[in-house]
C-alpha cells in the first residue's frame, strides 16, 4: 500500500533490496547507496558477459567506457530501480550464455529473468529471448530438468505479482501504466517512431563517436553475434512504445552496445594506427557530456552562459 491506498503501478523488488539501505542511512542517502551498489552490479555483469561472448579484452575496455558513461554516472545519483534492473537483466542473459555448458546456470537464468521482471516489466521478453533461442539452437536441452525447473522458478516469481494484483484488484493484468500509456502515447507506430527519433540522437546514447563504432561493430560482427544482437532488441522491446522517453529506460541494451562499439573502434585503431588521436576525441566528447549530465554546478553553468542546448 502507499499512504494506505493498494498501489499497482511500479514493481516491488527495487523497493525492498533498497530498504536495508534506508533503515540504516536514512531515505536520501540510502537510496543513493542503493544505486551506487547497483551500479557495481551492472560493471560487474557487462564484463562477465562480454568477456564470455566477445573477448576479456573488449570486456575490459567496456567497462572502463561505461564507468565514465554520462547516462550510466547520472543514474547512480537517482535512487531509481534502472541500474538494478539493469544489472538484474545482464546477470540474467550472462546466466543463460553459461547454460550451454552448465544446464544449472538455467535455474540462475531464468530466476535472474524472474527477479528482473519484479524490477520492470522489461524484463518479461527475457522469458522470450531465451525460449526462442533455445528452440533454435539449443533444442536438446529441452528435455534438461534445470531448464524446466529454471523457467517455472522464472514464471512463478513474476506470477508472484500477478496473483498479488489478482487478490488485491481482481484482475491479474491491472496496472496504473495503462491508463497513462492509453492517455499518453501518440500511438502504437507513432510512439515508435517518435522514441526512434529521440533515441537514435547521439547525446542520449554513446555519444557520437561511439556511437558511430557501435553501428560499424554491429555490422560486421553482428552476424556472428546474433544473441547479443537479440539481447539488445529483448531490452529495448517495451522501451520502443512506451511514451515517456528517456535515457534510462533504453540504458540495459547500451552496456552490451558498448562491447560493439569496443570491436568497432578496436578494427578502426587498426585500421588507421592513430589510437591516441581517437582515444583523445573520446575524452574530448565525453568529459563535456559528464559535465552537463552528472554535475549540477556545471549544468548550471553551461545554461546561465552559454545555452546552446535545451535546460532540462
Amino acid at each position: 500500500t502507499f499512504f494506505g491506498e493498494p498501489y499497482a503501478k511500479h514493481l516491488p523488488l527495487h523497493a525492498l533490496l533498497s530498504y536495508p539501505f534506508v533503515n540504516v542511512f536514512g531515505y536520501g542517502l540510502g537510496m543513493k547507496l542503493s544505486s551506487l551498489v547497483a551500479g557495481w552490479g551492472v560493471l560487474v555483469a557487462t564484463y562477465l558477459l562480454l568477456a564470455k561472448t566477445l573477448s576479456r579484452q573488449v570486456a575490459l575496455l567496456s567497462v572502463v567506457l561505461l564507468t565514465a558513461h554520462h547516462g550510466f554516472v547520472l543514474m547512480t545519483h537517482f535512487g531509481s530501480a534502472d541500474l538494478l534492473f539493469a544489472a538484474l537483466f545482464l546477470f540474467s542473459v550472462f546466466a543463460y550464455t553459461q547454460a550451454g555448458d552448465k544446464k544449472r546456470c538455467y535455474l540462475l537464468a531464468f530466476g535472474l529473468a524472474g527477479f528482473a521482471s519484479l524490477t520492470r516489466y522489461n524484463g518479461v521478453p527475457l522469458f522470450a529471448l531465451f525460449a526462442g533461442h533455445t528452440l533454435l539452437y539449443r533444442r536438446h536441452d529441452l528435455r534438461s530438468v534445470s531448464y524446466w525447473g529454471g523457467l517455472a522458478l522464472g514464471l512463478g516469481l513474476i506470477g508472484s505479482w500477478f496473483a498479488r494484483n489478482f487478490l488485491v484488484f481482481g484482475d491479474p493484468l491491472y496496472t496504473e501504466y495503462t491508463a497513462e500509456l492509453s492517455k499518453e502515447s501518440l500511438g502504437f507506430i507513432g510512439q515508435i517512431v517518435s522514441n526512434a527519433v529521440f533515441y537514435i540522437q547521439p547525446t542520449r546514447n554513446l555519444l557520437p563517436i561511439l556511437l558511430l563504432c557501435a553501428l560499424y561493430g554491429l555490422w560486421k560482427y553482428g552476424r556472428t553475434q546474433k544473441f547479443l544482437v537479440a539481447a539488445i532488441l529483448t531490452a529495448w522491446l517495451l522501451t520502443s512504445f512506451w511514451w515517456v522517453q528517456g535515457m534510462r529506460f533504453a540504458f540495459p541494451g547500451y552496456p552490451i552496445l558498448m562491447g560493439f562499439a569496443v570491436m568497432g573502434l578496436l578494427d578502426v585503431c587498426r585500421t588507421i594506427r592513430r589510437p591516441v588521436l581517437v582515444g583523445l576525441l573520446i575524452v574530448l566528447t565525453h568529459l563535456p557530456a559528464l559535465c552537463l549530465y552528472s554535475y549540477g554546478s556545471c549544468n548550471a553553468w553551461f545554461d546561465r552562459s552559454v545555452g546552446l542546448l535545451p535546460q532540462n
